[in-house]
């Protein structure tokens, strides 16, 4: 059990229900403070690298005396639209948050690489983005005058997945006793028995009986994902780089149209990683991740292929993005 007056930072990973902690487990703990997610940003992720001030940082983050500092903010692994500016980002937060919580417990939450960027990919759709999925997931190869050139425009790529490389980062920062890496799978499984483990390892001292575990997203499902994705060359959005010759819809309208649709069965079938990337391209991901996944595996001492993960036979070396 952790000591109940350390603070606690969640990192991410985006899309691992990190909206849902935000809004009822974080809130739910006595003695505990979580800190705004617009502080969090103004703290860690807005001041430039050379002009980060851990002291302002403790100012801006508010944190009530005699509360327990909690952090939840799923972009301090990066966001994933620039792969957190090539990874200079994710890897620098990590420094940030040691200076400003140098006892911090750091909680990472992981997800099946193919789940999760099929999930990636649906909330880029979501805000307005136009492009294909293999544009998305390779999109040097389709910008060709930053085809080696990616510090000039930081893009999406697959290695901002490859997981052990940042938690291997925590670990050497904050040693392992103080890194706490969770399947998503875990969580999503037996919700309940899981968060009173949670609670009790992380010293939290929490109602698991009485959260609500309604969620608070609905994923597309395919027909709905493809019409929204043919819809937003007419709408207003923010995704990066998209395609928006005729911007006439708010955003809003397209989403409000596109939850209708989905709520039908003109929706399509629930997408998966096979549906979406195509079972060829799906099994190329896999053997992608799994020998990082290996490494992960023997890592943190836990049965990532028991929970779905691609996990390669032992002695099989990782791999890097060669997109």
């Amino acid at each position: 059990m952790t000591d109940s007056d350390t603070p606690i930072v969640h990192i991410g990973y985006h899309k691992t229900a990190s909206t849902w902690f935000q809004t009822a487990f974080y809130p739910a703990c006595k003695g505990a403070h979580l800190v705004t997610r617009r502080n969090t940003r103004q703290a860690f992720l807005e001041p430039t690298a050379l002009a980060f001030d851990p002291a302002e940082a403790r100012r801006t983050l508010a944190v009530p005396a005699g509360m327990r500092p909690v952090v939840c903010e799923e972009a301090l692994v990066g966001y994933y639209g620039n792969a957190g500016l090539l990874q200079a980002l994710s890897k620098d937060v990590a420094y940030r948050v040691r200076d400003v919580f140098p006892d911090a417990q750091v909680v990472i939450f992981i997800r099946n690489q193919l789940d999760m960027l099929a999930a990636t990919y649906l909330q880029y759709i979501r805000r307005g983005g136009t492009h294909t999925v293999r544009r998305f997931l390779y999109p040097y190869r389709h910008v060709r005058r930053y085809r080696t050139k990616a510090f000039k425009n930081p893009m999406f790529c697959l290695e901002h997945l490859d997981y052990h490389n940042l938690i291997q980062h925590y670990i050497n920062i904050f040693g392992r006793e103080k890194v706490h890496v969770f399947p998503y799978e875990a969580f999503r499984t037996n919700a309940g028995d899981f968060l009173k483990t949670y609670a009790a390892l992380l010293g939290l001292d929490v109602d698991v009986d009485a959260l609500s575990f309604s969620g608070t997203n609905v994923s597309y499902r395919m027909t709905t994902a493809r019409l929204a994705r043919l819809l937003n060359h007419v709408t207003v959005g923010d995704a990066p780089d998209s395609i928006t010759p005729l911007p006439l819809m708010p955003r809003k309208v397209n989403e409000v149209a596109m939850r209708q649709v989905n709520r039908t069965p003109l929706a399509g079938p629930k997408v998966t990683p096979e549906r979406l990337f195509g079972r060829e391209h799906a099994r190329e991901l896999a053997v992608r991740y799994a020998p990082g996944n290996r490494v992960l595996t023997e890592m943190l001492d836990v049965d990532l292929a028991g929970y779905g993960y691609p996990v390669a036979a032992a002695g099989q070396s990782a791999v890097s993005d060669a997109a």
